[in-house]
């Protein structure tokens, strides 16, 4: 049971440490990641973004299946008996998850306008890279409209970049596009906002600098992340 304890101690975040969604009520020593569903039974596999393929053991309590094969979930586990475990393939127990919206960049350039709503988040949780992904569960405020998405701008026009730079900045910021909120009433959400795109405009980067920005109820927040195509953060 214990061979590779190690291993996803370093692989996935400890739930006690970064859980922000009150997930803690776990008796045994859990773990959380983001993954995207491989199969849809009722006990389902996923693969996480760091590569690791996790094998449910407990069926997951749903109107039909789990979700669609290629739909991503931000997961808490236990592990089942790692006795017979190969450092890529584990037993699991599901323990928690929730839907997570994937979504493209929006980009605003020269010859194009924004044209998003911009009302404060109630809070971003967090904001991490993996998978190819901006991954972020954000507080929102009730929408009083239909009209109630989150957008992740990237301000291509007011980038300086050129095409031979090794380490570009990349301007963006998190809008909750709602005409009008109820701080009264707030709902969390969980993103994923690909990063697939970008590495095209410079040949030359082996790396990017997102300078990710967003206004919460109280301030106007700024936060500078480092992605490579080998960022596996969980």
């Amino acid at each position: 049971m214990k061979r590779f304890f190690p291993l996803l101690v370093a692989l996935f975040m400890a739930a006690g440490v970064t859980s922000c969604l009150d997930w803690d009520d776990e008796e045994e020593p859990s773990f959380l990641t983001w993954a995207t569903i491989t199969s849809n039974e009722k006990a389902p596999t996923l693969k996480a973004d760091n590569g690791v393929i996790l094998h449910a053991l407990n069926s997951v309590d749903t109107d039909t299946t789990f979700y669609e094969v290629g739909d991503r979930v931000y997961l808490q586990f236990t592990l089942g008996d790692t006795s017979q475990a190969n450092g890529i393939d584990y037993p699991i127990y599901v323990a928690n998850y929730m839907s997570v919206k994937t979504k493209d960049i929006v980009t605003i350039d020269h010859d194009s306008n924004d044209v998003y709503h911009s009302v404060p988040l109630s809070r971003l949780n967090s904001a991490i890279l993996s998978g190819g992904y901006l991954n972020c569960i954000i507080h929102l405020f009730a929408s009083y409209s239909s009209e109630n998405t989150v957008e992740l701008l990237r301000y291509k026009s007011d980038e300086t970049n050129l095409p031979t730079d090794t380490l570009p900045v990349i301007l963006l910021t998190l809008k909750h596009n709602a005409p009008a909120i109820d701080h009264a009433y707030s709902q969390v959400r969980a993103y994923s906002f690909s990063l697939d795109t970008l590495f095209a405009e410079f040949p030359q980067a082996n790396a990017l600098k997102l300078r990710l920005s967003w206004t919460d109820d109280n301030q106007f927040n700024q936060y500078d992340l480092r992605y490579s195509p080998t960022s596996i953060t969980p």
